[in-house]
C-alpha cells in the first residue's frame, strides 16, 4: 500500500506519521510536502525511498525504523536541517556518503540493520551527541573507539 495520494495536496502540512500502515512505497510527490518537518514511517515494509525525500530540506526529525531499507538514495544528502533519524531495524549495508550534508545532526540511529562500516563523512557531523550503531557488524572504528562515544568515533 501507499500513503493516499491528497496527502500530497497538503502545503502546509508540516508533521506526517504514517506508521504501521504495512507501506510498501513512498511516492515521489513527498517532495511536494515542503514545509513538512516531521515524518514517522516507521513499522511499514518500505524497501527504498524516492530520491525526492532530498527535496524535504525543512525536515528535522525522521523516523524509518522497522522497515526494509536497503540503502538511502544519495539525494537524501539533502536534508540538511535534519537533526535526528532513526533508522534501526532495516537491511542497510551501507550509508551514502552525502551523509556529511547532515551537519545538523544531534542523533543517528541505525542499529540492528546490516552495516559493515561508517563512512568517514561522519566526521563532518561535529554536532552529533548520540550515535546509536549496535547490533550491525561494523568492523571499523573498531569496538573500543565505539565504547568511548560519538566523540571518539568522530575523531576517528
Amino acid at each position: 500500500s501507499i500513503v493516499p495520494p491528497p496527502v500530497f495536496e497538503l502545503p502546509n502540512l508540516q508533521i506526517l506519521a504514517a506508521f504501521g500502515n504495512e507501506l510498501t512505497a513512498l511516492p515521489a510527490q513527498i517532495h511536494n510536502l515542503t514545509r513538512l518537518r516531521f515524518l514517522n514511517l516507521s513499522n511499514n515494509q518500505l524497501r527504498t525511498l524516492p530520491p525526492e525525500v532530498g527535496d524535504l530540506t525543512g525536515l528535522t526529525d525522521l523516523r524509518l525504523t522497522h522497515n526494509d531499507l536497503e540503502t538511502l538514495p544519495a539525494e537524501a544528502g539533502g536534508l540538511v536541517s535534519v537533526t535526528l533519524m532513526h533508522l534501526t531495524h532495516n537491511r542497510l549495508t551501507v550509508l551514502p556518503p552525502e551523509m556529511g550534508y547532515w551537519t545538523s545532526m544531534t542523533e543517528l540511529s541505525v542499529a540492528s540493520n546490516r552495516l559493515q562500516a561508517l563512512p568517514i563523512e561522519l566526521g563532518l557531523l561535529t554536532i552529533l551527541s548520540r550515535l546509536d550503531m549496535e547490533h550491525n557488524a561494523i568492523s571499523v572504528p573498531p569496538a573500543e573507539v565505539v565504547a568511548r562515544g560519538p566523540a571518539d568515533v568522530v575523531d576517528f
